[in-house]
């Protein structure tokens, strides 16, 4: 979901009523939602449906285990690197 509001920024969309409304209902669909002063200010804000995301029923431990540090953490570290 946070694709289509990159996109949107990316086209300056974001900079217009429409395209900052529709900024708004990605945002109301994610996580915890608006914050309330935002939300205050924008009251007729329509959430966006969520895409149903299939998870397969059975998952090998071991490769979700690939993914972890050992404090159960996902992070990507992206650098510049002078010499490419």
């Amino acid at each position: 979901m946070w694709v289509e509001v990159v996109i949107l920024i990316a086209s300056q969309a974001h900079l217009i009523s429409s395209g900052f409304g529709k900024c708004l209902a990605f945002a109301v669909s994610i996580n915890k939602g608006l914050p309330k002063a935002i939300a205050d200010n924008y009251p007729r804000v329509i959430a966006v449906i969520r895409p149903l995301i299939s998870v397969p029923s059975m998952l090998n431990s071991d490769w979700i285990n690939g993914f972890t540090d050992d404090d159960n953490s996902f992070n990507i570290i992206i650098t510049k690197k002078d010499y490419f």
